[in-house]
């Protein structure tokens, strides 16, 4: 088989992946897209800034019951059979706080998803169930790009995309594209889009 045929094939096997990747995410938002809305574009958050930053929260666990375990060890008013309890009750409510923190991201990561539409921003997550949140494109008075220290340390080039209106400022704003690839370049694309969406309502 020659080099150009190979490459061909190799061609079309990536459009029939991308075209099968774009239809998968239509259908995650089959259920809110509104009539003559059209997908742009979609995001999955970065697994691995994701995972991270709920080990961060885990940890945090790790060091309020670590901290209890110790203050149990040097309290000299218990005795030695009450310290060995008290440790084991801390040990094991820290390790189903840390299983249920790892399950808990699975199944977030598995239902989070975020897109733009020819309308609006709309963002799928949930634990147990799926949740949408969405705010019209010609609404956003602001949006921020964060790239912070964790993103710094995991070295994935992610950061998160906050937008923001008039009723719900980036401050106080749960409109997030959190833990994303390449967030400056689709702050730009995304911001771009929106300003043309704008410019056309005036």
């Amino acid at each position: 088989m020659k080099n150009n045929d190979k490459n061909n094939i190799q061609d079309e096997n990536l459009k029939k992946g991308k075209v099968a990747i774009e239809d998968q995410v239509i259908r995650l938002f089959d259920d809110v897209l509104e009539v003559g809305e059209v997908i742009q574009k979609g995001y999955k958050p970065n697994k691995a800034k994701f995972a991270f930053s709920r080990v961060i929260t885990a940890l945090l666990f790790v060091l309020v019951v670590g901290a209890i375990i110790i203050g149990l060890w040097f309290d000299s008013e218990i005795v030695y059979k009450e310290k060995i309890v008290g440790t084991c009750v801390a040990g094991g409510a820290l390790f189903s706080l840390t299983l249920l923190v790892m399950w808990f991201s699975i199944l977030c990561y598995k239902n989070t998803f975020y897109v733009y539409t020819n309308k609006r921003i709309i963002i799928r997550t949930g634990i147990f169930g799926v949740d949408y949140h969405s705010l019209d494109l010609k609404n956003i008075g602001a949006s921020d790009v964060c790239v912070s220290f964790l993103d710094k340390i995991i070295r994935k080039n992610t950061g998160s995309i906050k937008f923001g209106s008039n009723s719900s400022p980036i401050a106080n704003s749960y409109y997030n594209f959190a833990n994303i690839e390449n967030p400056y370049q689709v702050y730009k694309e995304i911001k771009e889009y929106i300003q043309s969406i704008q410019d056309k309502d005036e």
